[in-house]
């Protein structure tokens, strides 16, 4: 970093901002934080998505996460998931004897 851009930027640093200003900047950053912890790109993501049966290019174009043959696939019963849309019967269960949860 040269010398005029690391004066830049101290200045940048030290001049004062309103309360104001700092409270929105945190505010903001906050909300992010929260938004981005929660999944709520995967949700938006979901609701863009392909149902079975259709056409697709990627498995992230189906619902299910699953492209086969160039169309949206569900997996079956029995078959580990990890989310209801998963599955063919829209049901990915947990069982307290199992370690990972299957379409019901």
């Amino acid at each position: 970093m040269g010398t005029s851009k690391f004066d830049a930027l101290t200045r940048s640093l030290a001049t004062s901002t309103s309360r104001r200003r700092a409270m929105g900047v945190l505010f903001a950053g906050a909300v992010g934080g929260v938004l981005g912890a929660s999944g709520i790109g995967k949700a938006l993501a979901a609701a863009n998505c392909s149902s079975y049966g259709t056409k697709c290019a990627h498995a992230r174009d189906c619902c299910s996460g699953d492209c086969f043959n160039g169309k949206c696939s569900c997996k079956a019963k029995g078959v580990i998931c990890g989310f209801d849309r998963e599955c063919c019967s829209g049901n990915c269960m947990t069982f307290a004897v199992a370690p990972n949860s299957y379409c019901a």
